[in-house]
C-alpha cells in the first residue's frame, strides 16, 4: 500500500488560488472608492495564497517555515475577510473576543510545532480557529445583515455555513482516526478534504464577485428611481398653487390702466404711472394681438419683476376690449426648476459613471469566467491524470482501500468539474 501524493494536489490548489487573487484583485480595483472593506478581501487572498504556497514548499528546506506561518496566515486572513465583510455590510462589531482567540490559536500552534510536534493538535488547533471564524462570517451574511441585502448575502453565508460544517467534521475526524505525521504522510481522506476545502474556496470566490455586483447594479437603479423621484417633485412644484391672494390688473389697448386689486395695488403702486413702460405690461401689445386671435382669448406668460417670478394669465375680455392680467408668485417654483435641473446634471453624471463602473464589472465577470472554463480546469485535469495513472501503473501494489479512495478523487474531480460548470452558468 502507498500514499497518495499531496503534491499535485497542493500544486493545483495554488493554481487556483492565483486566479482567485487576480479576481479578488480586479473587484479591489473597480470598487475600492465605493465599497468600504474590499481591502480586508484582497489581504485574506494575499495571505491565502502566501499560506499554499507554503504548504507546497513541505519537504523542502522551508519546511520549518512552512510549520510556523502556513496555518496562522490562513487563520489571520480569514479574520480579515470577516472584519472586511462587517466594513462592506455596516456591521462593524467589537473584535477582543477574536483577538483572543487569535492569540491563543497561536500559543497552542507554536507549542505543538516546535516546543512538543504533534500534527493532529495542530490541525485540531486550525480547525477550531477556521470553525470560530467562518460560523462568525456566516451568522453575520445570514442573520445580521439588513434585510434588504439578505438576498445577496445569502449565497456568501452559505458557503461559509459549509466552511464552518467542514471544520467541524474535520475535528471529529482526526479525534476519531489520528491523521499522518506530517501534512505530505497525510491519508487519502486528508487529501480529498484539501479538495473539498478548495472548492469552497473557488465558490466564495464567485460568491462574493456576485454579491458586489448585485450590490453595484442596485445603486444605479436607486440612482434611476432617485431621478424618477426628483421629476416627480417638478411637476408637483410646478402645479403648486398660489397661497397669497394673487395681483389683479386691467388695462385697454392704449395701456392705460383701468383696475387694480388690492393685491396689484400693494405689489405695483407705480404700475397707474408708468403703463406700458412696467414689467407687469411688457409685450402687452403681442399679448393683445393673441389673445384678439385665440380661441379661448386665454394667454400664458412668465415674467420677471425684481427678484420675483409671476407667471400671468391674460384673459382678453371682448365685452370691454380690455386684457384682464393674473398672477401668481411662482419665484420658488423657478428656484425649484433650477435646483431640480443641477440634481438632474448630477445624477446623469452618477448614472453614466455607475453604467462605466457595471459594464466594466461586467467585463470582469466575463473574463473570470474565461479563466475558470479555461485555466481552473488545468489542475483537476492534473488530479485525474495522475489518479488515472496511479491506478493504471501501481494497480498491483494498490490495496482495495486504495483503488477505493482513487476512485473518491477521480469521482471528486467530476463533481468539481459540475460544480465549476454550474457556477459559470450561475455567472452569466
Amino acid at each position: 500500500m502507498i500514499h497518495i501524493d499531496m503534491h499535485t494536489v497542493l500544486f493545483s490548489y495554488v493554481l487556483s488560488n492565483v486566479i482567485c487573487a487576480v479576481v479578488m484583485t480586479s473587484l479591489w480595483l473597480l470598487n475600492r472608492r465605493h465599497s468600504e472593506g474590499l481591502g480586508f478581501w484582497l489581504a485574506d487572498y494575499i495571505l491565502q495564497l502566501i499560506a499554499v504556497v507554503l504548504l507546497a514548499l513541505r519537504g523542502t528546506r522551508l519546511s520549518s517555515v512552512s510549520i510556523m506561518l502556513a496555518s496562522p496566515l490562513a487563520v489571520v486572513g480569514t479574520f480579515l475577510l470577516y472584519l472586511g465583510l462587517e466594513r462592506y455590510t455596516g456591521k462593524k462589531s467589537s473584535q477582543r473576543h477574536n483577538y483572543i482567540l487569535l492569540i491563543g490559536f497561536a500559543v497552542v500552534h507554536m507549542y505543538f510545532a516546535f516546543g512538543r510536534p504533534i500534527f493532529l493538535v495542530r490541525n485540531i488547533d486550525f480547525s477550531l480557529a477556521l470553525l470560530a471564524i467562518c460560523s462568525q462570517c456566516a451568522w453575520l451574511m445570514l442573520r445580521r445583515v439588513d434585510s434588504e441585502f439578505r438576498p445577496d448575502a445569502r449565497l456568501v453565508g452559505g458557503i461559509f455555513g459549509a466552511f464552518s460544517l467542514f471544520s467541524l467534521t474535520r475535528i471529529i475526524a482526526d479525534l476519531a482516526v489520528s491523521p499522518g505525521a506530517d501534512l505530505l504522510t497525510s491519508s487519502p481522506d486528508d487529501v480529498l478534504a484539501v479538495v473539498f476545502y478548495q472548492m469552497l474556496f473557488v465558490g466564495l470566490t464567485f460568491s462574493l464577485f456576485l454579491m458586489v455586483n448585485r450590490r453595484l447594479t442596485a445603486a444605479l437603479e436607486f440612482d434611476i428611481s432617485e431621478r424618477k423621484r426628483a421629476e416627480a417633485a417638478l411637476n408637483w412644484l410646478a402645479s403648486f398653487p398660489a397661497l397669497n391672494p394673487i395681483p389683479i390688473v386691467e388695462a385697454d389697448g392704449t395701456g392705460s390702466v383701468w383696475y387694480l386689486n388690492p393685491a396689484a395695488e400693494r405689489l405695483f403702486p407705480d404700475l397707474r404711472q408708468t403703463g406700458l413702460a412696467h414689467p407687469w405690461l411688457a409685450g402687452y401689445g403681442s399679448l393683445e394681438q393673441d389673445c384678439r386671435a385665440s380661441r379661448t382669448h386665454m394667454s400664458i406668460r412668465e415674467t420677471c419683476i425684481g427678484e420675483v417670478w409671476y407667471q400671468q394669465m391674460v384673459h382678453y375680455v371682448p365685452a370691454t376690449q380690455r386684457l384682464r392680467i393674473y398672477g401668481s408668485d411662482i419665484t420658488e417654483r423657478k428656484r425649484a426648476e433650477a435646483e431640480i435641473q443641477k440634481l438632474n446634471e448630477q445624477l446623469e453624471r452618477r448614472v453614466a459613471q455607475r453604467t462605466v463602473e457595471l459594464e466594466a464589472a461586467n467585463k470582469e465577470l466575463e473574463a473570470f469566467t474565461y479563466s475558470v472554463s479555461h485555466d481552473l480546469r488545468a489542475p483537476l485535469r492534473h488530479v485525474d491524470g495522475f489518479s488515472k495513472l496511479l491506478v493504471e501503473e501501481h494497480s498491483g501494489e494498490l490495496s482495495p482501500d486504495a483503488r477505493e479512495y482513487v476512485a473518491t478523487i477521480r469521482d471528486s474531480v467530476l463533481q468539481m468539474g459540475i460544480l465549476i460548470d454550474d457556477l459559470l452558468n450561475l455567472a452569466r
